[in-house]
């Protein structure tokens, strides 16, 4: 290998020359052919006239014909050969760690650097069988990483509907936009697959919920005293609950200090995002 165009950590766009394989050698040949190839095309040149004027036979011209034929088709198969020796990026990405130096001698099994295309995240993951019923295709999940407090979308683009025998699953993959370059590939995710969405759906967190008998109840702030009203709760996530009936938009909901609350006690409320 004589040369490394690339820095680690670095963008590189789609053709972009990374790495140059010695061709030395290739390049004489080239050069060789061609000086043949000029020398073929001028002797053509001038059988061509003797031809017309039957100063040669025709079997002499078309086997000088086929000499530059060939001479073509060696030059165009050197020239393949010497672009096969710089290796040029296939796709727009990002340059992780390089694991060659100048000088090394390579082989098409030698892993040259890692080159990751980070503009469209794939995720996998996988949901029970009883939802195998479902049209998944086209579906939204919600997922949050390590590392942000902050909620992502993606959308599910294929099902493997064959169900997993050991845990009773079926595969989902789902795209996630990356454009803006936040997330790494190999990240973990908790998630959430949306099977239906309402629009202006109140809800509340799930430490909200106080549940009493068959009831579920909530305490709000009205006029600076607790009041415990009960609610008709509906679909639910891993952080939040919806709310069908009891509570208004607006209502001011508490959520901490519940087992020290008592009907019509007042209180001080903090708001918190």
């Amino acid at each position: 290998m004589t040369a490394v165009y690339f820095r680690e950590g670095s963008k590189v766009k789609k053709g972009d020359l990374l790495v140059k394989i010695y061709d030395e050698d290739l390049q004489a040949q080239l050069r060789r052919s061609e000086i043949q190839e000029k020398m073929l095309a001028e002797k053509l040149g001038r059988q061509r006239v003797l031809l017309s004027r039957d100063a040669v036979s025709r079997e002499a011209f078309d086997q000088l014909q086929t000499d530059y034929n060939v001479i073509l088709a060696d030059i165009n198969l050197l020239k393949v050969r010497i672009a096969e020796t710089e290796v040029r990026a296939p796709f727009d990405g990002v340059i992780g760690f390089r694991f060659v130096s100048e000088g090394a001698y390579v082989t098409p099994q030698v892993k040259i650097a890692h080159l990751i295309d980070q503009s469209y995240l794939k995720l996998e993951f996988a949901i029970s069988e009883k939802y195998v019923s479902e049209n998944l295709m086209g579906k939204r999940i919600s997922f949050e990483t390590q590392g942000y407090r902050e909620e992502f979308f993606a959308t599910v683009y294929a099902v493997d509907y064959r169900i997993d025998q050991s845990t009773r699953t079926i595969g989902l993959r789902a795209r996630f936009d990356n454009r803006a370059g936040k997330l790494v590939p190999g990240m973990f995710a908790s998630l959430t697959l949306i099977t239906d969405e309402k629009m202006n759906a109140l809800q509340v967190p799930t430490e909200a919920i106080v549940p009493e008998m068959n009831e579920k109840k909530i305490w709000v702030a009205r006029n600076g005293r607790a009041e415990l009203v009960p609610v008709v709760a509906g679909a639910r996530t891993a952080s939040s609950i919806e709310i069908t009936s009891g509570l208004s938009a607006g209502d001011t909901v508490l959520t901490t200090g519940l087992m020290h609350l008592r009907q019509n006690m007042a209180v001080r409320v903090n708001i918190t995002d």
